[in-house]
């Protein structure tokens, strides 16, 4: 993790905490509460995640701070926050109340608010959990990097250093912010953002299997190995309609294979090739059979990938990417000029 940026986002925090809150002007810095967590880059193991799949992520040294205090009594059940990601507007929701925690704009606000009502009910928890705090991050908006999951876990994290809640371990924070972008963010998401941002360590990837929720740690610390992220500055948005219609084409395959003689499937994860293959014309849509396709061999080859790493070589595991990149630009659709660009560039 880049020591100088980590050191300028918490100050950036920390100063605009100070500048919103004013009535805090003489407390100490000492008495903050400061808590980060990290984006991530996905080296393979793409829209596997919500079909139960393998994933290969790694955590980067870009962090989302969040740093303040716990709300004054007098008004303890309500929670204000700031953003430096979006500049003049102050959320304010109530802390104490799950019913009460509706979804709102600024569309920011739902993930630190989803956290809070997902911790309540977790926690069966009567006393608010109202804060006061500054929020910001070196993890790009919209690029791709997670900075979604990065917001939730640093919350969830600051969270639990203020109020003192022990026994959440970092698998179950991540389930906890996943269910928190269900409910509050609209996104259906998988739960590999939350559990590398939840569970990533320094100079490791982390396979992910996404149906047991098991993490494992890939070392990955070769001095000659650089992993350069590149960021093609196109935006996207999990809310949008194109990543909800991907999920629903994989579910309409599963259920054409369920009812062609594999009934005990329920994800992706359990079909190979051949299955799909046999199931082909009965699936009546070759835009589902190619995301199909996509998740079945790219779960292959995440699997494959992460033995290459283990053994060193790079070289086979980076064809396995650049294969990966070709599913998602062909099968799946989700790739753009940019991207494109950048992996030519990259394969030289």
């Amino acid at each position: 993790m880049g020591g100088s940026d980590n050191v300028d986002v918490v100050e950036q925090a920390v100063s605009l905490f100070y500048s919103t809150f004013k009535q805090y002007a003489n407390l100490p810095r000492e008495a903050l509460t400061i808590a980060a967590a990290p984006g991530r880059v996905n080296l393979i193991g793409e829209h596997t995640d919500y079909n139960d799949g393998f994933v290969c992520p790694l955590a980067l040294d870009k962090t989302t701070v969040v740093v303040g205090v716990r709300a004054p009594a007098e008004s303890a059940s309500i929670s204000k926050l700031t953003s430096a990601s979006f500049p003049g507007q102050v959320l304010e929701f109530p802390a104490n109340n799950t019913e009460q925690l509706d979804k709102t704009q600024p569309s920011w606000g739902n993930y630190p608010k989803g956290v809070t009502a997902v911790y309540l009910k977790h926690l069966n928890r009567k006393e608010p959990l109202g804060v006061h705090a500054a929020i910001a991050s070196t993890v790009p908006l919209g690029s791709g990097v997670s900075s979604s999951a990065a917001l939730q876990v640093s919350f969830a994290t600051f969270l639990e250093s203020l109020f003192e809640i022990d026994g959440v371990p970092a698998i179950q924070k991540a389930l906890l912010c996943q269910t928190a972008e269900h409910e509050y963010c609209n996104v259906p998401c998988g739960i590999m953002d939350q559990f590398i941002s939840s569970c990533g360590k320094k100079d490791c990837a982390l396979l992910i299997d996404c149906r047991a929720k098991e993490p494992t740690l890939v070392a990955f610390q070769d001095p000659d190995v650089v992993i350069v992220v590149c960021n093609s500055n196109v935006k996207h948005e999990l809310n949008g309609g194109e990543y909800k219609e991907r999920v629903m084409q994989c579910q309409a395959a599963v259920k054409t294979l369920q009812t062609h003689g594999h009934p005990q499937m329920t994800h992706l994860r359990d079909a190979t090739m051949s299955e799909l293959d046999a199931v082909r014309e009965a699936l009546g849509d070759e835009v589902v059979y190619r995301r199909a396709r996509h998740v079945i061999t790219e779960n292959e080859r995440t699997v494959a990938a992460v033995e290459h790493i283990r053994a060193r070589q790079y070289a086979e595991a980076g064809q396995l990417m650049f294969e990966s990149h070709t599913s998602l630009r062909d099968d799946y659709e989700v790739s753009t000029p940019e991207l494109d660009y950048l992996v030519e560039t990259a394969r030289g």
